[in-house]
């Protein structure tokens, strides 16, 4: 396999595969957990939660790199997909967890097709935290989605514990553009050492410290991109189709003390 370099603080790391998941601790005091260009395809490790063929890679002209594609119908078939719902997503769980107490930094980037409609009767989650078994059964912790034509990132602790919500930016606007993203997170149960800071293009939309963001014993959180549209096959919806690219995702993880 062709050689990937991927450069972590003052070091570089070699990797033979799709994806760099090294213990390499950089002068910013972070390990890099992952780091995908996505150039030689999917990486093997991750888990493919949708219908065939709704994942591929291929070049793209707004970030002038190969990309993921992720498109799904709502024809589709999903009963042998995660849970039997609408979905196209990829799971870093066999890669990594999101432990209680550490800081991690994501970072990662999303394009919308110039023709991408908006669907008013119904939201659409792009990226998410999901809970491991031990936080047991409910809406994720964190969650970055479409409603009502605007951003909304919702983060809870507990299936049933009403979500911090924050409402922000026009997808409309953003269409054909690549949308760079930065999540720095703590995860907490009850909140004490909780935090949760998203950036967009560099620009702070959500910062809440303080805010519980992971589900109680939860010591399996992981990551998940792609597209889930849970009401899609059971609610009225504009849209019969959905289409996002995915840039390079990093996972860092903060070691210094």
């Amino acid at each position: 396999m062709r050689k990937i370099l991927t450069r972590v603080g003052m070091f570089v790391a070699v990797c033979m595969s799709t994806a760099c998941s090294s213990q390499i601790t950089g002068a910013d005091g972070y390990e890099s957990l992952y780091g995908s260009t996505w150039a030689q395809g999917i990486d093997p490790r991750l888990v493919i939660q949708a219908p065939r063929d709704a994942i591929s890679t291929v070049e793209s002209p707004v970030f002038h790199e190969r990309v993921m594609r992720v498109t799904i119908h709502r024809s589709d078939d999903f009963h042998s997909v995660a849970n039997g719902t609408p979905r196209g997503e990829l799971a870093f769980n066999r890669i990594f967890h999101f432990e209680p107490d550490q800081l991690y930094q994501i970072t990662w980037s999303t394009a919308l097709p110039q023709n991408y409609q908006f669907d008013s009767q119904q939201p659409e989650l792009f990226t998410q935290i999901l809970q491991g078994p031990e936080g047991g059964i409910g809406p994720p912790p964190f969650s970055i989605r479409f409603v009502n034509g605007r951003y909304q990132v919702e983060i809870r602790n507990a299936a049933k514990a009403a979500p911090r919500i924050f409402v922000f930016g026009n997808p409309s606007t953003d269409r054909g553009k690549a949308i760079h993203w930065v999540l720095n997170y703590r995860p907490d149960h009850a909140g004490k050492n909780a935090l949760t800071d998203l950036s967009m293009n560099g620009v702070s939309v959500v910062h809440c410290e303080g805010c519980g963001n992971a589900y109680a014993n939860d010591q399996a959180a992981y990551l998940k991109m792609g597209v889930y549209k849970w009401w899609w096959q059971s609610r009225p919806s504009d849209v019969s189709e959905r289409t996002i690219f995915f840039g390079n995702v990093e996972v860092k993880r903060f070691l210094a003390r």
